[in-house]
């Protein structure tokens, strides 16, 4: 796919001509249409150092899967070709843009705790592209163009929250935490794109801090198959002497899935997949402090 030429003709059909509203509607576009690579998190050192040193071709992408060092260097180059000066900061652990518009400087940073790359995909206000100068810009509203589910995951999570609540009071922790994956299930099943394992891993963690907060998982792990692409989060809680299991799962490029599972299949997962464990996922938890000035 040419992404510069789609994201051209976008922006000529959307009648754009701001060069900061440009600017955010490619950092939301490139959240929409690509999804962080689960092979960073789970490979050694050896691979992760050539997967940093990738550049995508923004007039050819072969695929949509990138980290936060492949993500910093396209949409550096993308703001080039809209003549938006911008630069790629960078440590060890990770990196992010910064660009300058009229004298005012702006981080971009889509990959930063996966937050806003799972953000975009589900319809949320984005949180890592901002001002750091001292001198204020009136923004945009760019963004109440592209989120079109906001409203409408907003009024889901609200719902299932009261429903909880009130179901909490007649029913036992142990079925009420089955009740609770049960209600995340179908959020996740609930007019989405492909949003990728770890911005749906993300979001499924969100979802049990913030609005299940009071479920309690026994425990998780990560299974994998770098070869077949195969991602696989186990979640795992008793209901009274029963384990009952829930996985989030992507096989190759196909939609993910949050759906039960039994003990059964599980026993064959280890002699089927590598083991990972929740420091892997941790490894992606990374953001650069920025200076306001």
């Amino acid at each position: 796919m040419n992404l510069l030429e789609r994201l051209r003709t976008e922006i000529r059909q959307l009648k754009i001509n701001n060069p900061y509203t440009i600017a955010r509607y490619i950092y939301i576009r490139t959240g929409e249409l690509f999804n962080y690579d689960p092979v960073y998190i789970f490979v050694g050192e050896k691979e992760r150092e050539i997967l940093k040193n990738w550049h995508v071709d923004i007039e050819n992408v072969q695929g949509f899967n990138i980290i936060c060092y492949s993500w910093a260097y396209m949409y550096v180059d993308l703001l080039s070709a809209f003549n938006i000066p911008a630069k790629v900061i960078q440590n060890d652990m990770h990196a992010g843009v910064i660009i300058e518009i009229d004298g005012r400087n702006f981080i971009a940073d889509l990959t930063s705790r996966n937050q806003d790359i799972t953000r975009i995909k589900f319809g949320m206000e984005i949180k890592n592209f901002y001002q750091i100068s001292a001198k204020e810009y009136s923004f945009c509203q760019i963004d109440q163009n592209i989120y079109t589910k906001k409203i409408k995951l907003e009024e889901v999570l609200l719902q299932m929250h009261r429903e909880c609540q009130f179901i909490k009071s007649g029913l036992p922790l142990e079925k009420y935490n089955y009740f609770t994956f049960k209600m995340i299930e179908r959020i996740m099943n609930f007019d989405r794109p492909n949003v990728g394992f770890v911005s749906g891993v993300t979001f499924i963690n969100e979802l049990l801090k913030d609005v299940f907060n009071d479920c309690n998982i026994s425990y998780y792990k990560y299974f994998f198959d770098i070869e077949k692409r195969i991602f696989i989060k186990l979640y795992a809680f008793s209901t009274g002497e029963r384990l009952n299991y829930f996985t989030y799962e992507q096989h190759q490029e196909a939609l993910c899935n949050l759906h039960q599972i039994t003990g059964e299949e599980i026993e064959l997962y280890p002699s089927m997949y590598s083991l990972g464990n929740e420091v892997d996922m941790n490894r992606n938890a990374f953001h650069l402090a920025y200076n306001k000035r």
